[in-house]
């Protein structure tokens, strides 16, 4: 089975939605980060494809309890999976920073991995990659594939890169950043020119050598500051 994998940045999804309309129509599976929703919004994702169904949960649920918002909304993931292979979709684990799901034998997690600006980037960053752990040792499956924004640039130096390749390393998983041409960039901001490459797919060793495509989605309907990314991918 050849699976048509995407993740992408929506920035909100007021930004985000034409494109991520788009990629629903002709993808198989969306990881989405950043939606901004709160969860009694989380229907306006469940309406952006009729194609779809959709696990999404809101990273704003103790702000919203605690009070009035203040300041602009923040985080959110989601995974829309095809009506036509939703039947045999698991539910493992949604949290604020990621969603797992189970798909036979095979595992998505969809990550959203804090950035340099959070206040307590370290033990943010590693609780985040310690819950998913604890849910990967739990299951029995033959493949992972994960994707996302991981907030982390492989070719320059990061305070926390070695604990994720650590990460990879303890569930054989490879980046498949080698399959796209040098120099890609996933992040960018026009105004100031800067730019990196913080989006990712990882995939269990075994499945690295079935990887059809690897690409990078930036059409005109993209208003994110994310471009979205390609993996397709065929699971035995």
């Amino acid at each position: 089975m050849a699976l048509k994998i995407v993740t992408y940045n929506l920035h909100g999804l007021a930004q985000g939605r034409s494109l991520l309309s788009d990629l629903c129509k002709t993808a198989d599976i969306v990881f989405v980060q950043e939606h901004w929703l709160i969860s009694s919004c989380l229907d306006d994702l469940h309406k952006v494809s009729d194609n779809m169904l959709c696990y999404a949960s809101s990273a704003m649920g103790d702000v919203i309890s605690s009070g009035v918002l203040r300041g602009r909304p923040f985080g959110g993931v989601a995974i829309f999976v095809k009506n036509n292979i939703c039947h045999r979709v698991k539910l493992i684990r949604k949290g604020e920073r990621f969603i797992i799901l189970q798909l036979g034998d095979l595992v998505l997690v969809n990550v959203y991995l804090p950035s340099s600006g959070s206040g307590n980037l370290e033990d943010d960053f590693m609780n985040c990659l310690a819950m998913i752990a604890n849910e990967l040792s739990e299951l029995r499956y033959k493949y992972i594939i994960l994707g996302g924004d991981l907030n982390v640039d492989f070719a320059h130096t990061h305070p926390l890169r070695s604990y994720l390749l650590d990460f990879f390393d303890q569930f054989c998983l490879r980046l498949t950043d080698d399959l796209l041409p040098a120099g890609c960039r996933t992040f960018r901001v026009e105004a100031s020119g800067a730019s990196s490459f913080i989006d990712h797919f990882a995939v269990t060793q075994q499945l690295y050598d079935s990887i059809l495509t690897c690409d990078i989605i930036d059409k005109g309907s993209n208003l994110s500051d994310h471009c979205a990314m390609l993996c397709i991918v065929y699971v035995s």
